[in-house]
């Protein structure tokens, strides 16, 4: 009889078991498997159960979709376009899936290990092994797609509900120039009056930014409990000449303040706090060779917001929810991700390897945007 791969053996058996078994207790428990879990989790929940194709093309029904604006240019005042192109998101767009293989040399001692062990005392060094091995790359597939969650969520949040698809950040995507637009209300979304009122070095002395936040305070019909800026928009606020004065008084004027000051000073004016928005996003480009870091969150952009739940990010049911498995592919969930491996070899024209695969179909359902707002510092409305 020809030997059966490593992949059936019981020790290779076993450390998969207790993978699957550490990724369901952790979906099971919320544990997050990550040092730093994914930004989008602060504000946004999974939904609690998978919807059925109809039930996830109706939410996706509330999500509409239209090419990019044009690019106009002198001799023409507006772009024209006919409606034929409107229409509701399709679930290929929001599939989000992150593919990770094990390299050629982990595979092969995997495979050395498995054949060569000689005592219980080795099995369990292999056992850890191979157990750490499988778990890290699961790990790497599955944040991968939260990586695309959280990029998805500071983009929407960050650019007055829209989502537009770019050769920049879904390089290849077949939807490269629509958008997604989630609802916004476009009365909510405002600039500073004048280029006198920029945030910028040039303004820094002279610039009100407490004003231009009372302005989003008085404009908001709901109580507003928190603005979500980028760092440099903070940093920004604790050097203006105006807002020392306002938490310093005029004796001290000039000493430096520090964000917890200036949230106190805000406080007392009953203005949001201050949130700090850090999240970066890492694309790999040149077949992975190279690796481009993003901020998805608009320079400039800053969001008003009544709470800090914005709302679900809702799934659609997999093919292996429904009994549809494929054979050979091992399936298990976490936080509803459903994440598989599959082996390739000979069979296919390739080298042997293993890959890990993280996949989920699902998109943000911002519950509290009607009562968000936003505030460009870096535009004027005169532009």
């Amino acid at each position: 009889m020809p030997e059966q791969s490593f992949l059936f053996s019981p020790l290779y058996q076993e450390a998969l078991g207790e993978v699957n078994l550490i990724l369901d207790r952790a979906a099971q428990r919320h544990i997050d498997l990550f040092d730093k879990p994914s930004w989008y989790k602060k504000h946004f929940k999974m939904g609690d159960f998978a919807r059925t194709e109809s039930e996830f093309k109706a939410l996706l029904g509330q999500v509409r979709t239209a090419p990019a604006a044009s690019s106009i240019n002198q001799y023409s005042e507006r772009p024209i376009r006919s409606y034929d192109g409107l229409g509701t998101v399709s679930a290929e767009m929001v599939t989000w899936a992150h593919t990770y293989k094990l390299d050629a040399e982990t595979i092969r001692a995997i495979a050395l290990y498995v054949k060569m062990y000689p005592s219980a005392a080795d099995k369990t060094k292999v056992l850890n092994f191979i157990r750490t091995k499988l778990l890290n790359a699961r790990k790497k597939a599955i944040e991968g797609v939260e990586n695309r969650l959280t990029y998805i969520a500071a983009s929407v949040l960050s650019n007055d509900g829209v989502y537009t698809f770019t050769k920049d950040n879904d390089p290849g995507s077949p939807f490269i120039g629509q958008t997604m637009n989630f609802g916004w209300d476009p009365t909510h979304s405002m600039k500073v009056k004048t280029s006198a009122d920029i945030w910028n070095a040039a303004n820094a002395a002279t610039v009100n930014v407490l004003e231009d936040l009372m302005a989003i305070q008085d404009a908001a019909e709901v109580p507003l409990k928190k603005m979500l800026l980028r760092r440099e928009q903070a940093m920004y606020m604790l050097t203006t000449a105006k807002m020392k004065l306002y938490v310093n008084g005029s004796d001290r004027a000039s000493a430096p303040i520090t964000l917890e000051d200036m949230n106190a000073t805000l406080a007392k004016y009953d203005l949001p706090e201050i949130e700090i928005v850090r999240v970066e996003t890492k694309f790999e480009e040149d077949g992975g060779k190279k690796q481009r870091t993003v901020q998805p969150w608009t320079l400039g952009k800053i969001l008003f917001v009544p709470d800090d739940n914005f709302g679900t990010f809702e799934h659609q049911m997999t093919d292996a929810d429904l009994g549809l498995k494929s054979p050979g592919v091992d399936y298990v969930k976490y936080n509803n991700i459903e994440v598989t491996s599959w082996v390739r070899g000979i069979k296919e024209g390739t080298n042997y390897t293993e890959f890990q695969s993280a996949e989920i179909t699902t998109t943000p359902v911002v519950e509290t945007i009607k009562d968000m707002y936003s505030l460009d510092v870096l535009h004027n409305a005169e532009q």
